[in-house]
C-alpha cells in the first residue's frame, strides 16, 4: 500500500466497515470531535486510497456514507496493513472496552473460543476483531498472561492461576464502567456475582482484623479490591482451579504477620461464603495485604527488611539529586523515610502483578510536573537496578509520595535594611515598625525608627526602603534609589499584599531569569506536523543549536518518557521534558502547531507543545528544586485564554507580560506554589 492513511482516516474506515447502515457526516464528526467539513475532506481522500483496494465509499444526500466491499480478500489485506502501523493506530474508548471484554470472556471460559464467536459477540468483522485482540494481548502482558491458539479449536488464555485471579480482579474496574451494549449479560457478571452486601461484610471483617496492626492502613479502593479477590478465589477454588506457589514464595510470606491476618480473615470468610480455602489462598491474600497497605507509623521502622528498604531509598534519593543537580534533597530525611515505607508495597505489586484501575477510573490525580518527572526517573532506576517493572500506575503512586514532601524549599529572599518615619511621633513609628517586622520579617533584616529631621541628616545609602506616613511633598530631598512606601498606622490585607509584592519584585529582578530561559527564538509558530512522532522529531531539530547532543538523542529520550507514561493533553496543550538534560542552560520552548494532532494514540489532541530542560548549571537548580519553573509553566500554559491568544496571535512580549504577571502573583501570595 503506497498511500499512508491518517489516523482519522483509519478511524473513519473502521466505523464504516463495522456499520451496515449509512452514517451522516455530522454523526461521524460528533463521534471524532472534529467538524463535518473535516470529515468530508478525509472521506474524499480515503476514497482515493481505496480505489484499487477492493472497496469504495458511496454517499446519498439525506442518508449519509457507507462502505461497499467489492473484493473482500484484497480489502482485508488492506485493512491488515493499515492496522499494523502502531504509530498510525488510534484506539478510542469503545475499542479499549472491546479489548477488555475479550479478556473477560476468555478468562471465564475453560474451553477454547473460536474467533467467529467473538465476531458475533462484538458484531465486528474478522479484521477488526484481530485488531482488538492485539490490544488485549498488550493488556495481558501486564499479568504475564498470553492468548494461545490451537488449530480448529480456537484460543484461550494461558498462564499461572495467581495471575489469572489478579487479572479477573483487575477487570472488575473495566467491567463496572464499560460502555458496551451487549445482547445478553456478560459471562463475567454471571460467573462472579459481586453481591454488594456480601462484599461489605468481607470488608468489615478485613477492617476489624487489620485494626490489630495499627501501623498499617488500607484505602477504600484497596479494601474493595481485596474483598473482590476473596470472592474470585472462592469461585475459582470451587471450579477446580487451585493456586500453586514456588517454595521461595511460600517461605517468604508464611513467616509474615500479614499471613496470619489473611488466615484469620479467610477463616471468617469461609463460613460466610460456605467454602474452604487452602494455604495458597491465604498467601495470595497476604500478598494483597503487603502490596496495598500503607505504612503510617514509625513503628514500621522496626519491621524486618525496613533497613534494607531505607538503604534502597537513600540510594534512590541520591540518584535523583545527582541526576537533577539538586542540593537540599541530600538532607531530606523525610523524603527518604517516605519512599522507604512505600518500597515494600511497590516491590510486591511489581513482582506479583498487583494491578488496579484506581487511577484510571477515579478523578484524575494531580501531581506536579517535577514530581512526575522524578517518579519516572526513580522507576527507571529501580527497573535497571532491581528489575522492577515500570508502569504508569506505579509512577503515579510514587509521584504522590514525592509530591507532598518534595518542592517545599521556598525562595531564599535577600533581606533588606529599611527605615520608618511617622508623621506623629517616634512611639507611633515604633509601633508601625513592629507591625512591619511581624508581617514581613522574612524580607527585612533591620528596620530603624527615625524622626523626619533625623532622616534628613542620615546616610540613606544604607537603606533600601522607607515606610512613612508623610506626604510625598515633604520628602523631595530623598534620593531616587530609595524605594518609598506611604502607609497609615493601620493597614489592611490589600496593603499587605501591595507591600509583599514590592518586596518580591525588588528581591527577584536579578534571580528570576524567565527572559533568558524563554527567548523569542524559542517560540516556534506555524509548525506543520501530522503525528506525535513527527512532533518529537521536530522539537529536536528546532533546538539543535542549543543541544549538547544530537536531535535524535532528545527525540529518543522524549519517546522513552512517552512510552513509560504517556502525556495527557489538557486543553490541547502538552508539556514535555526528558529523563535527562540535553542543554547547557535552562531552556523553555513553545511550539505552536498549524493544527491539532492526535496524541497518545487516543482521541485527545495537542496543538501547543511546551518543552522544558533544567540545563546543567548547578546554581539554576533552585528554580526546579522548589518546583517553581514547572509550576509556572503549568499555571500559564493551562490557562485557556493564554492558549487561545497564543494560537491566534503568537506575540512574545505579550506572552512574557502574562508570565511575569503570574510570576509576581504566585510569589506575592506566598512561598507555597501549591
Amino acid at each position: 500500500m503506497k498511500e499512508k492513511l491518517l489516523p482519522i482516516q483509519i478511524q473513519l474506515l473502521d466505523r464504516l466497515n463495522r456499520t451496515k447502515e449509512p452514517i451522516s457526516s455530522q454523526f461521524l464528526a460528533n463521534s471524532l470531535g472534529v467538524s463535518s467539513k473535516t470529515i468530508r475532506k478525509n472521506l474524499s481522500q480515503l476514497n482515493l486510497a481505496l480505489s484499487d483496494q477492493g472497496a469504495v465509499i458511496t454517499s446519498k444526500t439525506g442518508s449519509g456514507y457507507w462502505l461497499i466491499v467489492e473484493d473482500r480478500e484484497r480489502f482485508e489485506q488492506f485493512m491488515q496493513n493499515a492496522s499494523a502501523r502502531p504509530a498510525q493506530h488510534i484506539l478510542n474508548p469503545i475499542q479499549v472496552d472491546r479489548a477488555h471484554f475479550i479478556i473477560r470472556t476468555l478468562l471465564c471460559r475453560q474451553d477454547y473460543t473460536r474467533i467467529e464467536e467473538l465476531e458475533d459477540l462484538l458484531f465486528m468483522n474478522l479484521t477488526s476483531v484481530k485488531q482488538i485482540l492485539n490490544r488485549a494481548r498488550e493488556i495481558l502482558k501486564l499479568f504475564d498472561l498470553k492468548i494461545v491458539s490451537k488449530s480448529r479449536h480456537g484460543m484461550k488464555i494461558s498462564g499461572r492461576e495467581h495471575d489469572i485471579r489478579l487479572c479477573l480482579n483487575y477487570e472488575y474496574g473495566n467491567y463496572s464502567t464499560t460502555s458496551l451494549k451487549l445482547a445478553q449479560p456478560e459471562e463475567y457478571g454471571r460467573l462472579y456475582r459481586f453481591d454488594p452486601q456480601v462484599q461489605q461484610r468481607i470488608e468489615l471483617i478485613i477492617r476489624s482484623l487489620q485494626e490489630m496492626f495499627i501501623s498499617y492502613n488500607l484505602s477504600v479502593s484497596s479494601l474493595a479490591s481485596l474483598s473482590r479477590l476473596i470472592l474470585i478465589s472462592a469461585v475459582r477454588s470451587q471450579n477446580g482451579h487451585p493456586l500453586d506457589y514456588p517454595e521461595s514464595t511460600i517461605i517468604r510470606f508464611t513467616n509474615r504477620n500479614s499471613y496470619y491476618v489473611a488466615k484469620l480473615v479467610l477463616n471468617q470468610c469461609a463460613e460466610l461464603l460456605q467454602c474452604s480455602f487452602i494455604r495458597e489462598d491465604i498467601i495470595l491474600l497476604a500478598i494483597g495485604f503487603v502490596g496495598f497497605r500503607i505504612a503510617l507509623s514509625p513503628d514500621e521502622m522496626f519491621r524486618d527488611g525496613f533497613l534494607e528498604s531505607k538503604d534502597i531509598a537513600f540510594d534512590l534519593v541520591q540518584h535523583l539529586a545527582q541526576t537533577n543537580q539538586f542540593s537540599s534533597i541530600n538532607k531530606d530525611i523525610k523524603l527518604v523515610d517516605d519512599i522507604a515505607l512505600h518500597l515494600d508495597g511497590l516491590f510486591t505489586r511489581s513482582r506479583y502483578h498487583l494491578r488496579t484501575t484506581q487511577f484510571a477510573s477515579e478523578v484524575q490525580v494531580e501531581s506536579s510536573l517535577m514530581s512526575r518527572k522524578m517518579a519516572m526517573q526513580a522507576m527507571v532506576y529501580l527497573h535497571e537496578k532491581y528489575e522492577i517493572e515500570i508502569s504508569a500506575e506505579e509512577i503515579t503512586r510514587l509521584a504522590l509520595v514525592i509530591h507532598p514532601v518534595f518542592g517545599r524549599f521556598p525562595w531564599k529572599f535577600k533581606k533588606i535594611r529599611a527605615c520608618c518615619v511617622s508623621n506623629i511621633d517616634k512611639s507611633v513609628g515604633r509601633g508601625l515598625a513592629e507591625r512591619l517586622m511581624r508581617n514581613f520579617g522574612r524580607f527585612i533584616e533591620q528596620i530603624d525608627v527615625l524622626e523626619l529631621y533625623e532622616l534628613k541628616d542620615a546616610d540613606l545609602s544604607v537603606y533600601e526602603m522607607l515606610f512613612t506616613s508623610y506626604n510625598p511633598e515633604e520628602l523631595t530631598f530623598l534620593p531616587k534609589s530609595l524605594t518609598v512606601f506611604q502607609l497609615d498606622l493601620f493597614f489592611d490585607e490589600s496593603t499587605k499584599r501591595k507591600i509583599r509584592s514590592l518586596f518580591v519584585n525588588g528581591n527577584h529582578q536579578s534571580n528570576f531569569k524567565i527572559r533568558s530561559d524563554l527567548r523569542p527564538q524559542h517560540i516556534f509558530t506555524g509548525m506543520d506536523v501530522s503525528s506525535e512522532d513527527a512532533c518529537l522529531e521536530m522539537i529536536g531539530e528546532s533546538l539543535e543549536s542549543v543541544l549538547l547532543d544530537s536531535p535524535q538523542a532528545l527525540k529518543e529520550d522524549l519517546q522513552t518518557c512517552e512510552e513509560i507514561m504517556a502525556s495527557q493533553p489538557r486543553d490541547n496543550v502538552v508539556i514535555l521534558s526528558g529523563l535527562h538534560s540535553h542543554t547547557a542552560n535552562v531552556t523553555l520552548s513553545v511550539f505552536v502547531l498549524k493544527r491539532p494532532i492526535p496524541w497518545n494514540h487516543s482521541l485527545l489532541k495537542a496543538q501547543i507543545i511546551v518543552y522544558w530542560d533544567r540545563g546543567q548549571v548547578a546554581k539554576d537548580a533552585e528554580r526546579f528544586e522548589n518546583e517553581y519553573v514547572p509550576h509556572l509553566l503549568e499555571t500559564v500554559f493551562h490557562d485557556r485564554l493564554v492558549i487561545d491568544e497564543l494560537v491566534k496571535n503568537p506575540d512574545y512580549e505579550h506572552l512574557m507580560d502574562v508570565i511575569l504577571e503570574y510570576h509576581f502573583a504566585v510569589l506575592t501570595l506566598g512561598s507555597s506554589f501549591r
